[in-house]
C-alpha cells in the first residue's frame, strides 16, 4: 500500500504569460538547433569534415605525411586495379574460349547495317 503524505505542495496554476514565455523560450532553443542542423549538412561544411578526417589520416599533426599510409593505401589501389585487370583479361579468355568455331573478322564499320551495329555494340566483348 502506498503512502502518500500531504505535505507535497500541487503545482501552481501557471498564467497565460507564463505559458507563451515557455512557448517562445521552446520556439527559440528549436530554432537554435535547426540553424546548426542546418550549417551541419551544407556541402562546403561536410566536404570540410571529410577533408580534416582524411588529413588527419595521411598527415601528422606536425603538418609531416604519414609515409606508411600513404604507401599502404597506394599499394591497396595498384592491387585493386592489376586485380580488375586481370579478372577481366581471365573473363575474356574465357569466353573466347567457348567459341572456338567463331571467327571475328574485322569489317568496315559503313558496310555494316544500323541495326546489326546496335547489336554490335551492346554484345562487344
Amino acid at each position: 500500500m502506498w503512502l502518500v503524505s500531504d505535505t507535497t505542495e500541487t503545482p501552481k496554476p501557471r498564467s497565460a504569460d507564463q505559458i507563451e514565455a515557455d512557448i517562445a523560450a521552446t520556439r527559440d532553443r528549436i530554432a537554435g538547433t535547426l540553424d546548426t542542423l542546418q550549417d551541419k549538412v551544407k556541402p562546403e561544411n561536410i566536404l570540410k569534415s571529410g577533408l580534416a578526417k582524411v588529413k588527419g589520416i595521411y598527415f601528422k599533426e606536425d603538418g609531416g605525411v604519414r609515409v606508411e599510409r600513404v604507401a599502404a593505401t597506394a599499394a591497396v589501389v595498384v592491387g585493386v586495379v592489376l586485380l580488375r585487370k586481370g579478372l577481366h583479361s581471365y573473363s575474356r579468355s574465357r569466353t573466347m574460349k567457348k567459341m572456338p568455331d567463331v571467327m571475328w573478322v574485322p569489317v568496315p564499320k559503313r558496310l555494316v547495317p544500323s541495326p546489326l551495329q546496335e547489336i554490335a555494340r551492346f554484345a562487344q566483348l
